[in-house]
């Protein structure tokens, strides 16, 4: 476990197109490419999501909602716990590998539909939401997902930071998207990892609805080959929605930049985990 200087680069920062593009064109582009989500994008370190865990303190075959379960890259942490889960998504193709890697996991269920429509009579214990937060509706989310909690039940929000000191690559990587996809360079932009976690935090506490906020950290990397980091940023919404020729033209540059730099790089991560209690309510 670590804390990162204040001065960093992310290459994922959906906030900025966000700006552009409207939240259901992008949330529904990852279908399109499900077969290289599951392929390309990483698991959470096992020892993270223990700290999770245990920061929850659920009790005995507990009721878990994850929100926008892709593939399940996170539900699998949740494939040897003694729990019920059900896992929901929008995207059909998603839902389709996630049920058949999990098909013999009878306590996942797989049920394809966007969480604003999600309807459901009991409660649970634990929801939680990986990758995925940001795409829900901003106005109405956190209260949404307080009803379908117990009393004193918890939320956690949980994300894979893509962090990049400076480089020669992460310039290049710079360049390149400047030339290839101008309208997205602020996809590389210097961003201060703290300020990113104070304003979640005091999204749970203005909302008023969750307290005894807590913040788990954990610091990893992960070595890429040229094909491996094309593959993963190859699922990014705003690369999906790029037109066949800029993605191809982006492809080859990348690829040309990583044999420069020996052909394989170090991407490093921050697992950030948002957890909070609903308050009691009468």
């Amino acid at each position: 476990m670590s804390h990162l200087s204040y001065k960093h680069i992310q290459l994922h920062n959906l906030e900025i197109q966000l700006k552009t593009y409207s939240i259901t064109k992008f949330a529904s582009s990852f279908d399109r490419a499900a077969e290289a989500y599951e392929l390309y994008r990483p698991r959470y370190p096992d020892v993270f999501f223990k700290e999770i865990f245990q920061k929850v303190g659920m009790g005995s075959n507990p009721r878990i909602l994850e929100i926008g379960c892709g593939t399940g890259k996170a539900t699998e942490s949740f494939k040897s716990l003694d729990c019920i889960l059900t896992a929901i998504d929008p995207g059909a193709n998603l839902i389709k590998i996630a049920s058949k890697k999990f098909s013999n996991s009878p306590h996942i269920n797989f049920i394809c539909s966007p969480f604003e429509k999600y309807v459901c009579a009991e409660k649970f214990d634990l929801v939680f939401a990986a990758e995925s937060f940001h795409w829900l509706e901003p106005n109405t989310r956190l209260k949404k997902i307080s009803g379908l909690l117990k009393n004193d039940a918890a939320i956690s929000i949980i994300w894979n930071k893509h962090i990049w000191e400076d480089s020669v690559f992460i310039r290049g990587l710079h360049e390149i998207f400047a030339q290839s996809l101008p309208e997205f360079k602020d996809a590389l932009c210097l961003k201060n990892l703290e300020e990113e976690i104070n304003h979640q935090k005091t999204e749970l506490i203005n909302s008023k609805l969750f307290h005894d906020i807590q913040v788990i950290r954990y610091r990893w990397h992960q070595t890429c080959s040229a094909d491996e980091f094309i593959g993963m940023i190859s699922t990014y919404s705003y690369i999906l929605e790029a037109s066949e020729k800029e993605r191809q033209q982006l492809f080859t540059y990348i690829h040309e930049l990583i044999n420069s730099c020996g052909g394989k790089i170090m991407k490093p991560y921050e697992s950030l985990a948002f957890i909070g209690k609903k308050v009691k309510s009468n």
